[in-house]
């Protein structure tokens, strides 16, 4: 038996591949929830409380400071940050799709 169809003998020719900056005629807004990191510097000018011993010596004040966040994290201004260096999203979660809004007709 012959095929007579007009797609009989031809290839089989995929569908272009949308424009990575063209919005696809399926697209979707999706309410998500998004976890990141950020590394950020900051300059905090504020008053902390050690040792005697440790304000006289730069390189130990710097440690104490560095491992005992207590003694100045809440005087920190998260708003106040110099320049994000650095983003990595760690987890995204789908919350809910948002239908496409009517046109009214």
């Amino acid at each position: 038996m012959t095929d007579t169809s007009e797609a009989a003998g031809r290839a089989h020719i995929p569908p272009p591949k949308p424009d990575d900056d063209q919005p696809g005629d399926d697209e979707v807004a999706v309410r998500v929830c998004i976890r990141f990191t950020e590394t950020c510097t900051y300059e905090l000018n504020t008053t902390v409380s050690v040792p005697g011993d440790l304000a006289a010596n730069r390189l130990a004040l710097k440690e104490a400071i560095a491992e005992d966040e207590d003694l100045w994290f809440d005087g920190l201004d998260a708003a106040r940050c110099l320049g994000v260096h650095e983003r990595d999203v760690l987890a995204v979660q789908r919350l809910k799709a948002i239908p496409p809004a009517s046109s009214g007709h």
